[in-house]
């Protein structure tokens, strides 16, 4: 739902420039002028203008209540309060409200505390505020949680992730560099690990390192990926090769098997030592028991390399199914099949090219080979997709069909399924109605 945010003979940006030209406004520009402002003096240049506002243009600010308050309604009328624990918060982000007028009413109690759902409200408000294209946002959260009394690291979470969200780099890099520079105690729910979390593969590379060497001493435990310490996932992501290194020797031990094996895939990319230690573990008795997640690191690991080991062990699967020896599902093989196509690389061509009609492997994954052959013009894509026509039944072929009317295949798409029609139609006699069989 979007509304207007204009008023009658007067647009929001002339009005807005009215009330930052009035002198309270100007005053508080004044209080925060030069680049080194601190975030509490644009909080506060920032309640200033949002006075202005209300007491020079009350119809204006009218408006955006009104306009809220329909966002409100239709959010009361139409959220499944009833069938779900937690109701989203309503969406205030298509107004575009200024930043001022949501400050304001984000601390007005009668807005977040009297009225039905208020805190659904104050959420709703919030999220605007991170989402506000006013790079004077990150003051406003700061100051709004300044004002509150609300900043010890250790109960932090909720205004550390507004904060977080609303920064940018620009804004998080010397943040960071300010926090972490007299090594505090790492809190999960602080703003310094919510920066860390957001921003660690944008960071300069001295400040990975930095944060790096800040974090891992602080990591009490092995790898766990569920529960247990998650900063080995943020450590992948301040440094994949040397957090895989100190991984990957955890394998080893048999209460982390399987949690490196979820890491690693979780953070998987081109990595000579995951690709090398993958290798090894696929022969052991515990890397027995998750091939389809270890085959997909290997590839992953090792993009070009890896295509023939995986379709290797594929094969040998397949054709243990067929012969009864193997009581593996159709499921089990989406994982391969998915993992050579996202490889994107020419090596997969040719395997892709035998299963997408292989019919022990799950259809869906069977589908997006099609089209990922289709889509890179291989040439024997139209004799797949003629295959695929004349051999699926009518549900399969509604899928293919649609994804090419969808233009979810492109031109190729159209092309393809012009010449497997063309295919079928030659092959097929025609019935005595004149029209082809299926």
């Amino acid at each position: 739902m979007k509304f207007s945010n204009s008023l009658s003979g007067v647009s929001v940006s002339c009005a807005l420039a009215l009330v930052l030209l009035s002198p309270v406004a100007a005053a508080a520009r004044a209080q925060v002028a030069g680049t080194q402002a601190s975030e509490l003096e644009v909080f506060a240049a920032l309640e200033a203008e949002a006075s202005a506002l209300r007491s020079t243009r009350p119809e204006l600010w009218q408006s955006y209540v009104e306009q809220a308050g329909r966002v409100f309604e239709e959010h009361e009328r139409t959220a499944c309060w009833g069938c779900r624990g937690i109701a989203p918060p309503a969406d205030l982000t298509p107004l575009d409200l200024p930043l001022p007028f949501l400050l304001a009413e984000v601390q007005d109690p009668r807005e977040v505390y009297r009225e039905p759902r208020g805190h659904y409200k104050e959420s709703a408000y919030f999220d605007a505020i991170v989402s506000s294209p006013d790079r004077r946002r990150i003051a406003a959260l700061v100051g709004l949680r300044a004002k509150r009394g609300q900043s010890d690291p250790r109960w932090d979470g909720s205004w550390a992730r507004r904060i977080a969200g609303a920064a940018d780099l620009e804004w998080a890099t010397p943040k960071i560099r300010e926090l972490i520079k007299p090594e505090p105690p790492l809190y999960e729910s602080g703003l310094l690990t919510a920066l860390l979390w957001r921003f660690a593969r944008q960071l300069p590379k001295d400040l990975q390192d930095t944060a790096y060497d800040y974090v891992r001493p602080r990591v009490k435990t092995g790898p766990k990926h569920l529960g247990g310490d998650a900063y080995w996932a943020l450590l992948l992501l301040l440094d994949a090769e040397r957090a895989r290194a100190e991984i990957i020797p955890y394998f080893d031990q048999y209460e982390y098997s399987l949690d490196v094996v979820f890491l690693l895939r979780d953070h998987a990319g081109p990595s000579p030592q995951v690709a090398r230690a993958v290798r090894r573990w696929v022969a052991t008795d515990r890397g027995k028991e998750w091939p389809q997640y270890l085959y997909v690191i290997l590839l992953k690991s090792d993009p070009r390399g890896g295509v023939s080991t995986v379709v290797e062990y594929v094969d040998r699967e397949l054709g243990a199914v067929r012969a009864g020896k193997s009581k593996r599902d159709s499921f089990f093989f989406h994982y391969f099949v998915d993992a050579l196509r996202e490889s994107d690389s020419a090596e997969a061509v040719q395997p892709l090219a035998r299963y997408a009609n292989e019919r022990l492997i799950h259809d869906t994954s069977r589908l997006k080979a099609v089209g990922w052959l289709v889509k890179r013009r291989y040439e024997g894509a139209p004799q797949i997709v003629a295959r695929w026509l004349a051999e699926e039944d009518d549900y399969r072929r509604k899928w293919l069909l649609q994804a090419v009317e969808k233009g979810e295949w492109g031109e190729e798409g159209r092309r393809a399924l012009r010449e497997a029609e063309a295919i079928n139609q030659k092959k097929t006699p025609a019935s005595p109605t004149g029209r082809t069989t299926p």
